[in-house]
């Protein structure tokens, strides 16, 4: 699992990379001093796209991580998939990306903190 793992994180890293980018190309658009509708649709749509892929990469690693389970091992699994995704939704969070990927690189400032 730890290698299913590196592999996630090296593929969300290049994810990150792309999504910064287009972030910081719709930021621009939004700052023009006309901003172009279409334009900032075409980035949206980019965005999209990329968010898109992001999901499906989730839902792979998360079938790659289950196959390595025995079947108690599965359920527990989903049952902890489960509780994650309903706390999330009501946190508001993205609910796909598995645990691995929450694991934060350093301390985050708290809101209080900022």
């Amino acid at each position: 699992m730890d290698r299913l793992r590196a592999e996630l994180h090296e593929r969300m890293e290049t994810f990150g990379t792309e999504m910064r980018r287009l972030r910081k190309a719709f930021l621009e658009l939004l700052d023009s001093p006309e901003p172009d509708p279409q334009a900032i649709n075409q980035k949206l749509s980019e965005m999209g796209h990329i968010q898109s892929q992001i999901q499906r990469v989730v839902a792979d690693h998360l079938l790659a991580e289950k196959r390595l389970l025995s079947a108690d091992q599965q359920s527990k699994y989903l049952e902890m998939l489960k509780r994650r995704f309903q706390r999330e939704d009501h946190h508001g969070t993205a609910a796909i990306a598995p645990l691995s990927l929450r694991v934060p690189q350093g301390r985050r400032p708290r809101d209080s903190e900022r």
